[in-house]
């Protein structure tokens, strides 16, 4: 039997997955884990909790009966976007990984916004300036910590530094690239002008002229008897979680677009010809084929919000518990709007100085209140980045959905009525996995293309379709238009 596992190293856990050639789940472990915030602002990881964390799932995976490890074909991997991994001379690790989240470096991306604003690297980058992008983060370090700086031989992304660990092999691939601000979106390589004037090596960032599904190394002895799996199973090169989560819904070709609420949140239309947008309140990356790229519209804080409330109000309920208690509150929360931009925010208003925001409670609401609110809350920031997406591209009848919301109707029927769009639901499960492990397909043979791995993996995954109730959507509409779009800016003189 053919199997491939599909790797996914994320902001809150390390998942992995195995497959058949069919597209049949076959084995699922997750390892969760947490970030360390030692500062205000700080989000940073130690990479070996994540190699931990990978142990401990294959093994897990291995302890079916479902398939033996020699029937293991290929590894492929999904990965955090944006985080930096400084090694030395050694590959040894020199700091904790910085994450995407991460707001330390704001002073430092203030000095770049000053040296790209209104100049030719604008159109080079196709990027907002932001804290938690990898280069921001390494101009930190630089400034921070020169003595670890300057003992840096490579920068890699998360999933990068994992498949690493499986081949000896320090590379990364197209679409972390793009990600990392470092990089030349529309040319493809790294933006080496850019690198000189910021004054950052450009020496220490891997050949990123790769693909997803691009064998990168085969998995070494040492390591294979450390996972009991084969020694010599090859190990493609994978992708930035974006990508690997859209290609495991089955998008892969321009004009497919998906929204994501998980941690964060993110919208995604691809398209191969992207546009500039002259606000830079959107990021630009490119997708797995060489000929397509995305535009995404993302948010930091979404199903985290509800995490924290979950674990800082009502740590006994489980998130179906809290599901149906937002089904007993009716629309718009009676007067409670919460907006959502805990920890910063990129789309639609660029401000790492952002926070969280309830407004207009009274003694006469209850805990179900602030759970439905919080829900509504993500829609209507959500809402905003898809009307810069219709902008640019023009607006799509059907959206799909995958993520954490999937797994609430509610939450799926009020984002239908916020965002006033069909919302289309795939039955697929595990869809950066998944997207791992095609991408694992492709590289080993199993299938000939991506597009063959697209319609052998996801043939009649299709889904549920939620369609907005017009009196709703009318409803939510005003309280949009009325009340939340003016959230931002009536409260951010508090932020500071």
């Amino acid at each position: 039997m053919n199997c491939l596992m599909g790797i996914d190293i994320g902001t809150s856990s390390l998942k992995t997955t195995v497959i058949n050639e069919t597209g049949e789940i076959l084995a699922v472990s997750s390892k969760a884990y947490t970030f360390e915030s030692p500062e205000l602002g700080y989000a940073e990881q130690n990479p070996d909790d994540w190699w931990a964390a990978l142990v401990h799932t294959v093994r897990e995976n291995l302890k079916t009966e479902s398939f033996d490890a020699s029937d293991i074909k290929g590894i492929g991997f999904s990965g955090q976007m944006h985080g930096m991994i400084p090694l030395d001379s050694s590959a040894d690790v020199l700091f904790k990984s910085i994450l995407h989240c991460d707001m330390r470096s704001s002073k430092q991306a203030e000095q770049v916004k000053a040296i790209v604003k209104d100049t030719h690297f604008q159109k080079k980058l196709f990027n907002p300036v932001f804290p938690g992008m990898q280069l921001i983060s390494l101009l930190w370090l630089k400034e921070e910590y020169p003595e670890i700086y300057h003992n840096i031989n490579y920068v890699l992304c998360p999933k990068d530094y994992i498949r690493y660990k499986l081949t000896g092999e320090i590379a990364t691939e197209r679409t972390d690239a793009a990600a990392t601000l470092a990089y030349d979106v529309k040319q493809q390589t790294w933006c080496t002008d850019f690198l000189r004037e910021i004054g950052i090596d450009e020496h220490i960032f891997p050949d990123p002229d790769h693909v997803p599904y691009e064998i990168s190394g085969f998995l070494q002895k040492e390591v294979s008897e450390e996972l009991g799996l084969v020694e010599g199973i090859p190990v493609v090169y994978g992708g930035g979680d974006q990508s690997m989560q859209s290609i495991g819904n089955g998008l892969y070709k321009a004009g497919d677009r998906m929204l994501t609420i998980g941690t964060s949140g993110q919208i995604i239309h691809l398209t191969d010809s992207p546009k500039f947008n002259p606000k830079l309140n959107t990021q630009t990356y490119t997708h797995v084929l060489p000929d397509v790229w995305f535009s995404m519209a993302a948010i930091l804080s979404a199903g985290s919000t509800l995490t924290w409330f979950r674990n800082t109000f009502l740590p006994d309920a489980s998130y179906t518990d809290l599901s149906n208690m937002a089904a007993t509150v009716p629309i718009a929360s009676e007067g409670i709007l919460f907006f959502p931009a805990m920890m910063g925010e990129r789309t639609p208003h660029l401000d790492p100085m952002t926070r969280g925001v309830f407004q207009g409670f009274s003694f006469k609401h209850k805990k179900e209140h602030f759970v439905r609110a919080i829900l509504e809350g993500v829609c209507f920031e959500m809402k905003e980045g898809l009307g810069i997406l219709d902008e640019l591209y023009g607006k799509t009848e059907t959206l799909l959905v995958s993520g954490g919301i999937t797994n609430s109707p509610v939450w799926l029927e009020i984002l239908s009525n916020i965002l006033n769009v069909k919302v289309q639901v795939n039955s697929q499960a595990e869809q950066a996995c998944i997207g791992a492990a095609m991408m694992a397909g492709v590289g080993c043979g199993i299938f000939s293309s991506v597009e063959e791995a697209v319609h052998a993996i996801l043939t009649k995954k299709e889904g549920q379709i939620i369609e907005p109730d017009p009196n709703k959507a009318k409803i939510y509409q005003q309280v949009y238009e009325e009340k939340y779009s003016r959230l931002y800016e009536q409260n951010k003189i508090f932020f500071n």
